[in-house]
């Protein structure tokens, strides 16, 4: 998201780098919020979707315009193609379009026009498109003041004439911060300039420099003028560059210097140039060496009286620390030619001072942060150097891969590679390369984004009178705390545990819970920044009370390998099956259910006649193993389903 207040009115652009949430952009458009940064309120709320096509198409005036409204067309219909590099050039050719054309961009519900904002306020900028129902990707952007108050005037243009081409070219690195593109025009006989190039001019920084380059075709023997200027981002035009005086092919050209280097005799700069011989010595009547600390300052003549046209030398005799040479050729017909410039620099390895009153800002709902800082008085002063570390004797790792020109910079951080804090040290550079030492360093403490590992609840253990959580708590460092959820169909009751060793098993044993109720139990961990994260939900009840007697154990034996257990049990109450388990002590599982006219022994007693009378019961089992057994033995009652508590493990021998 890009932003510019200027004169009353907030410019605002944007651009997504996914093609299906772009394309999803496109077709639902967009939602802007502006809030005011004090106190959060709603400014103004804006609905962005792109025009009909009959009110773009006089919108466009370039070739780049029609591919970017032809690409825009196939991405609304999700045309979009599976070939990864088809894919990516035409999201290139698509953004730069663009941000080409502000216009454009507002037609394609991509930019948007804000009037009547205060020009003292701050505002916070909110920007979402509405992939799918409920589904909102946001951008935020706080904005407070334009970094510039008028756009700069290019670098004047370079142009060397060879047989029937110009080749123009331009170095843009004082102005290419502000323009996103650039156009060169071109006059003839003093006639109007004319901007010749039919597509933007991009600038391309494969040497290091921000570089311009254009081939011109030229005919005849006239003198042709050129000149630069920049578009930016927003649609606005810079002014006019110097313009630059190209001369016939094989009439007038510019001096080639060689080189610019300090001599031995220190303080001295020897220049060295050549031309062809043959335009030398017929057309050249002589030269001057022109001198600027600068590139953007104003040349100095070094020489009041011209050299002559045999010349190829010059020895600046009271050199500066920084010095861009250029020479002029005078030629009998027509105007001087001057030279490209070139640096030349006396030695010097003493580093400039280093940066002080290094201040930084975060904003914690774009991760961003801004610092700015005083720069050192050292004349040879060529930029700085930022470095950031996540921790204060860390590391130390460079924050751009260049020299950063201004005393201020922003650093948005990914919160996937986010620590908890993170240092800023501040370097200042010279032009042969001296660094200073490391400014104070600054420091930003990081939000908390990432809640704690969830608990886990291992089994809930239910008892007659009770109920048993057992639960492991969260291995995260920064939790302080754990919450115990008690959920019953009735009420809901919250119980606070205090910190804890996460490592070892916790529980908690729940007896303020009725008869049958079911209970459902979770655990919730805090952090120290008031995160919390919930185990899965656990749930538990009490055993059914027991409303019949235990079984009074009479005898077991082994006779001949049957188990014989031999038990008695009341007649007056009514017995569904005796539940036979048998095992180890640790692991009893059911052997049998007995119907007791199964193994009833005793006959000629009739149920509930005698509460006081007993009926024996027998039961008989192979034991094929010829090994000790337990057992244990249970009654289920008919009805109700309610049971005696179990024997005690029993072995037969």
């Amino acid at each position: 998201m890009g932003a510019q207040f200027k004169n009353g009115t907030l410019k605002l652009r944007w651009s997504v780098s996914d093609p299906s949430l772009l394309a999803s952009g496109f077709r639902q458009g967009y939602t802007v919020h502006i809030y005011n940064a004090a106190d959060g309120t709603l400014r103004s709320q804006h609905h962005i979707t792109p025009e009909d096509r009959q009110d773009v198409l006089p919108i466009l005036t370039s070739s780049s315009d029609s591919l970017c409204f032809t690409l825009f067309e196939k991405f609304l219909t999700f045309s979009i193609p599976e070939d990864p590099d088809e894919l990516q050039w035409q999201m290139v050719a698509l953004l730069f379009g663009l941000q080409e054309n502000f216009n454009l961009s507002k037609s394609l519900g991509m930019a948007l026009d804000v009037p009547d904002l205060d020009t003292t306020g701050k505002f916070t900028i909110r920007i979402a498109t509405q992939a799918n129902a409920g589904d909102v990707i946001p951008a935020q952007l706080q904005i407070s003041y334009p970094w510039f108050e008028h756009l700069p005037r290019p670098q004047a243009p370079f142009g060397v004439c060879q047989e029937k081409l110009v080749r123009v070219s331009g170095v843009m690195n004082a102005s290419a911060n502000y323009y996103s593109s650039y156009y060169l025009q071109k006059r003839i006989r003093n006639g109007p300039f004319v901007t010749i190039n039919s597509k933007p001019l991009v600038i391309n920084y494969e040497s290091g420099d921000a570089v311009l380059y254009y081939l011109d075709s030229v005919t005849g023997l006239d003198t042709a003028e050129y000149r630069f200027y920049g578009k930016d981002m927003w649609g606005e035009f810079g002014p006019h560059s110097e313009v630059t005086t190209v001369l016939p092919c094989y009439h007038r050209v510019a001096p080639y210097i060689e080189s610019a280097l300090e001599l031995s005799d220190r303080g001295k700069v020897k220049v060295t140039w050549r031309l062809s011989d043959s335009i030398a010595r017929r057309q050249v009547t002589g030269y001057h060496v022109y001198r600027t600390p600068s590139r953007d300052s104003d040349p100095i003549r070094l020489t009041p009286v011209y050299l002559e046209s045999g010349t190829t030398t010059f020895i600046d005799s009271h050199a500066m620390a920084i010095n861009y040479y250029s020479v002029e050729a005078l030629y009998r017909n027509g105007p001087p030619v001057k030279s490209n410039s070139i640096l030349a620099t006396l030695i010097d390895t003493k580093p400039p001072g280093f940066p002080t009153q290094v201040e930084i800002s975060f904003d914690s709902i774009t991760f961003t942060s801004e610092l700015k800082w005083m720069p050192p008085q050292d004349p040879d002063l060529s930029g700085y150097r930022v470095y950031y570390s996540d921790y204060e004797r860390g590391d130390k790792f460079l924050l751009t891969n260049r020299d950063w020109t201004y005393t201020r910079i922003r650093d948005t951080i990914s919160p996937k590679t986010m620590q908890s804090e993170r240092w800023y040290w501040i370097t200042s550079r010279d032009f042969h390369g001296n660094e200073s030492g490391f400014s104070d360093g600054i420091q930003i403490i990081l939000p908390d984004r990432y809640p704690p590992t969830a608990p886990y609840i291992s089994r809930v253990v239910n008892q007659y009178n009770e109920v048993q959580v057992h639960w492991y708590g969260s291995p995260s460092v920064d939790v302080v705390s754990h919450r115990l959820y008690r959920i019953s169909p009735s009420d809901t009751t919250i119980i606070l545990l205090a910190s804890h060793n996460t490592d070892s098993l916790s529980q908690w044993i729940d007896t303020l819970i009725g008869p049958g109720d079911s209970i459902s139990y979770q655990i919730e961990a805090a952090d120290q920044h008031g995160l919390t994260a919930r185990s899965k939900v656990r749930s538990g009840s009490l055993l059914r009370s027991l409303y019949i007697p235990d079984i009074p154990f009479y005898h077991a034996e082994d006779i001949d390998s049957t188990v014989l257990i031999t038990f008695d049990y009341r007649q007056d109450i009514d017995i569904k099956y005796f539940r036979l388990m048998r095992g180890v002590p640790d692991d009893m599982r059911t052997e049998r259910l007995y119907r007791p006219s199964e193994i009833i022994q005793r006959s000629g007693i009739k149920k509930k006649s005698d509460p006081n009378n007993y009926a024996l019961y027998q039961i008989k089992l192979k034991n094929n193993n010829g090994r000790d057994y337990h057992f244990r033995l249970e009654a289920i009652e008919n009805g109700n389903g309610s049971v005696s508590r179990l024997t005690e493990p029993f072995t037969v021998n």
